[in-house]
C-alpha cells in the first residue's frame, strides 16, 4: 500500500539535513502491487518551450523501469524515466520514435539515498546542450549513453492542456510502467529554466546536498506539491497558490 512518509531527506546515504528553517513535510510512495499514481491535465497550455522540473526522488528497486513524470496525448509526449537505474529524459512521436533524448550514463543505485533532480528546459537557446540539462544533487550531468536535443524554438509536448502523470506512463489511454518510488517536493516552474540552486544547497557542515525553500515565481501551470498530511489533498493538493492540485489514485 502506498503511504505518506517522513522523508528526512538526505542527498546520500550519509547525508543529513541542514539546520535551517526549511523542512521536507512528508513523501508519497508509489508502488507497482497498488498500481498508486497522481495525474492533472491543465485547463490551458503553458510554455512548452521553457519550464523547470524538480524534485526529490527515492528508489525502491532498481530492476523495473517506470515513469517518474510525464506529460502526453495521442501517444506523444514527454517522459522522465527511470531505466532500471539510469536517468532518461526524453520526448516520443506518436509511433514511438524519440525525437530527441538524454539518457544518462551513471546509474542510480542507491536504494537508501534521496536523489534531488531538476531538469531545466529552454528551447531559444542557440547551443543545442543548453537546451535541455539535467541536474542530480545539484550537479549537472555531462555523460550520456544518448544525447539528442529539441531544435532550437521547438514546442515540446510537455506542459500541454493534456494529462501529466507522476509515478505511472499513460500511452494511447493505457495505464502501464508504474515505479516503484517515493517524490517529495515536486515543482513545476512554467515559462523558467531555473538552476538547481533554486531548490538546494550545500550544508556549509556536511557537505551534502540538501532542499531549501523555493522563493521564486511559477508561472501559470506551475505548481509545488509539498505532500503536507495537513492538507486535505495531502497527495496532490498544489501550496504553490495557483491552485493547481493533482488527483492520487490509488494512494492512502
Amino acid at each position: 500500500m502506498a503511504v505518506l512518509s517522513n522523508t528526512g531527506i538526505r542527498a546520500g546515504a550519509s547525508g543529513v539535513v541542514a539546520d535551517s528553517t526549511y523542512r521536507v513535510k512528508r513523501s508519497v510512495r508509489f508502488d507497482e502491487d497498488s498500481t498508486s499514481y497522481i495525474n492533472r491535465t491543465p485547463s490551458s497550455a503553458g510554455n512548452q518551450k521553457t519550464y523547470t522540473i524538480s524534485h526529490w526522488m527515492k528508489l525502491h528497486d532498481i530492476d523495473t523501469s517506470g515513469h517518474v513524470m510525464s506529460g502526453h496525448s495521442q501517444g506523444h509526449g514527454v517522459y522522465l524515466r527511470i531505466n532500471e537505474a539510469n536517468i532518461k529524459f526524453t520526448q516520443y512521436t506518436a509511433s514511438y520514435n524519440p525525437q530527441w533524448s538524454l539518457e544518462s550514463t551513471a546509474e542510480y543505485r542507491d536504494l537508501s539515498a534521496w536523489y534531488h533532480i531538476v531538469c531545466a528546459v529552454d528551447t531559444t537557446q542557440v547551443t543545442e546542450s543548453n537546451r535541455v540539462k539535467v541536474y542530480i544533487n545539484g550537479e549537472q550531468i555531462t555523460a550520456w549513453d544518448v544525447e539528442t536535443y529539441p531544435g532550437r524554438d521547438d514546442d515540446t509536448n510537455f506542459n500541454e492542456a493534456t494529462n501529466h502523470t507522476m509515478g505511472v506512463n499513460v500511452w494511447d489511454g493505457t495505464i502501464n510502467d508504474y515505479r516503484n518510488i517515493s517524490i517529495a517536493d515536486a515543482y513545476f516552474i512554467d515559462g523558467s529554466a531555473k538552476a538547481p540552486s533554486d531548490f538546494g544547497e550545500t550544508d556549509a557542515t556536511t557537505g551534502q546536498w540538501v532542499p531549501k525553500e523555493y522563493t521564486g515565481s511559477y508561472g501559470t501551470n506551475g505548481f509545488h506539491l509539498a505532500m503536507d498530511p495537513d492538507e486535505v489533498n495531502p497527495f496532490g493538493h498544489d501550496s504553490s497558490g495557483n491552485g493547481n492540485h493533482w488527483t492520487a489514485n490509488n494512494l492512502s
